[in-house]
């Protein structure tokens, strides 16, 4: 049963890094009805906008336990998995969003 989750938990892990590298290279509509289709505009625009969200959504619960020193602390290992766990669900959304 643990296996089985570890296996759907690296398949999530595997399309979220893959989005945020793909959100690099995937035009965009301008305000004028044009698409951008400049990769380096696209990279900036991306890195402005959703890329620290998705970034943060991808990174492990574990690496933010471990940055607030919550090893010993389980009301601060809480709130780490509580931000990543936010993040993600964000993210989720709005890919359901954009899958319609």
């Amino acid at each position: 049963r643990e296996c089985w989750w570890v296996i759907v938990e690296r398949m999530v892990d595997i399309f979220f890094w893959s989005d945020l590298v793909l959100n690099f290279f995937v035009a965009h509509e301008l305000a004028n009805g044009e698409m951008e289709t400049r990769y380096l505009k696209i990279a900036s625009q991306y890195m402005k906008g959703w890329f620290w969200l998705d970034f943060v959504a991808c990174l492990p619960p574990e690496l933010f336990s471990l940055i607030l020193g919550a090893a010993d602390d389980p009301t601060t290992a809480q709130g780490a998995n509580r931000v990543t766990r936010i993040a993600r669900m964000y993210r989720v959304g709005r890919i359901a969003r954009l899958a319609r």
